[in-house]
C-alpha cells in the first residue's frame, strides 16, 4: 500500500478536497479489513492537525503504520509456525529453542 498511498490517498479523495474525511474512509475502510469503530481510532491517532480530516501526509504516516503493523503480525505468525514445526522435537528442545529465537530475531519480513 505504501507504493501506492498518492493513488489510494485520491481514491478515498471523493470529493477532490485534497483530505479525506471519516465518511470518506468509510465508504472504502473495507478495503483495510477495518471496521468503523477502527476507523475512527485511526482518524484520532494521526489527525495531527485536528481538523477532522486526513491530508496526505498524515494518510501517509497511517500507511507506514499500517506496513509496520503486518510486519510484526508476520513475524508473529511466523514464530509460531517455527514453535509448532519444532515441537516433535522435544528432546533437543534447548538447541532448537535456541534456533528459533535467533530466526525470529533475524527474521525481516
Amino acid at each position: 500500500m505504501h507504493a501506492h498511498s498518492k493513488t489510494v490517498f485520491d481514491l478515498l479523495d471523493a470529493d477532490g478536497s485534497v483530505t479525506i474525511t471519516v465518511d470518506e474512509f468509510q465508504r472504502l475502510g473495507f478495503l483495510f479489513n477495518l471496521d468503523n469503530r477502527e476507523i475512527r481510532t485511526i482518524f484520532k491517532d494521526f489527525d495531527i492537525s485536528g481538523d477532522d480530516a486526513l491530508d496526505y501526509s498524515e494518510f501517509h504516516m497511517f500507511t507506514l503504520a499500517c506496513i509496520n503493523k503486518q510486519k510484526e503480525v508476520k513475524r508473529k505468525r511466523f514464530q509460531l509456525l517455527l514453535q509448532r514445526r519444532f515441537r516433535f522435537l522435544a528432546k533437543k528442545r534447548e538447541p532448537i529453542l535456541k534456533f528459533i529465537n535467533k530466526t525470529i530475531k533475524d527474521y525481516d519480513p
